[in-house]
């Protein structure tokens, strides 16, 4: 995670993401950590000067990935070194894991209290 103050015009840092479905745990979006480049505004983009952005997040392939703004603080998701976003992606790999086991014991617990019958009462 980087502060918008720290980035620098020009510069590589490194961006990695995953996003699961909110009803599953199918993956909606992932990208493995790569390289990404903090590139200013142009004189000429009114349209973006108007709405407060100061630069983009891009790859370096060109891909357009954010737009920073003038008010932004601070990037979940860009890194200044390959390691930092390695660890930053696992992090969200793990934090994905514990949610998945919480949501599991939970239901477990509600199937066991409520649901469960003992040898008496199924007749």
């Amino acid at each position: 995670m980087i502060k918008v103050a720290d980035l620098e015009f020009n510069k590589e840092y490194w961006y990695s993401y995953i996003e699961f479905s909110r009803s599953s745990t199918r993956v909606n979006k992932r990208v493995s950590p790569k390289k990404v480049v903090y590139e200013p505004i142009k004189d000429t983009d009114d349209y973006y000067k108007s709405r407060g952005v100061v630069g983009f997040i891009k790859s370096l392939t060109g891909q357009h990935i954010y737009n920073v703004h003038s008010g932004s603080k601070v990037f979940e998701y860009i890194y200044k070194t390959q390691e930092e976003a390695i660890e930053g992606f696992n992090t969200m790999l793990y934090s994905e894991l514990d949610k998945i086991k919480y949501e599991y014991e939970l239901k477990q617990k509600i199937i066991n209290k409520n649901f469960i019958l003992n040898k008496n009462e199924g007749d």
